[in-house]
């Protein structure tokens, strides 16, 4: 019986270890991060958690994006929805993903990043930092960029909108070229006229043959639905 209670004693402390490192994770701010997620979260479901099973819904969101490498922008919006139980709808939802992949996750790196590098950062840094609410929240949710120009997705002038990182990953991943998927590498990012943040450049091959060179800007409220000219999405 001792033994089994030491067995179990060292379970549950890797356990609770194990959960560290996903709170560590999910908010490297510590409490001023869980008041910030929680606090924008709020508005964004125009208060329709109480504050315990708002904070519930926060972790719960944000841990589900921190260990998934499968879910869709779909399947988020269907998981949100229940961790809500029905209580926002799934416009709602999709606007949380919005915030906790985009700008959320984007203050979330930056702590870490400033954690591992004793807390100094750039001038440059604390630029983008400063800049993040105000880059966000010129998004736009639309298939297309109004104010672009040239062919869609090809063209700096005209990039293809996407709510972060991790969307632009997956709507590379449903690209197709000629009816077959492609990879891609990507190749830095640049500044351009139609949008405020800055447009990340994909170069796309097929069986190691370049394809074409796609334009997509991570910073909007929308993950575009539409393929460029000669790529269809699946």
């Amino acid at each position: 019986m001792g033994l089994f209670n030491i067995f179990k004693s060292k379970q549950q402390r890797a356990a609770d270890d194990a959960m560290k490192q996903v709170g560590a994770q999910i908010f490297p701010g510590g409490a001023a991060d869980v008041q910030r997620d929680c606090e924008r979260v709020g508005r964004i479901i125009s208060g329709k958690l109480a504050p315990d099973a708002l904070r519930g819904f926060v972790t719960g969101c944000k841990t589900l994006i921190a260990i998934s490498d499968t879910h869709t922008e779909e399947s988020f919006v269907r998981s949100f929805v229940i961790r809500s139980e029905n209580r926002i709808t799934p416009e709602e939802a999709y606007d949380v993903l919005v915030y906790l992949t985009g700008e959320c996750s984007a203050f979330d790196k930056m702590t870490m990043f400033a954690a591992k590098s004793g807390g100094e950062l750039s001038s440059e840094m604390q630029q983008y930092i400063s800049d993040l609410p105000k880059t966000y929240a010129q998004g736009v949710k639309a298939d297309q960029l109004p104010n672009g120009s040239g062919e869609f997705g090809l063209e700096l002038t005209n990039p293809v909108p996407t709510i972060s990182i991790r969307s632009s990953n997956e709507y590379l991943s449903r690209l197709r070229y000629r009816g077959h998927p492609v990879e891609n590498n990507r190749n830095g990012s640049k500044q351009s006229p139609v949008t405020a943040g800055a447009v990340d450049v994909y170069q796309l091959t097929q069986n190691e043959q370049p394809v074409g060179t796609v334009y997509l800007c991570p910073y909007h409220r929308k993950t575009s639905s539409k393929a460029p000219r000669g790529f269809k999405l699946e």
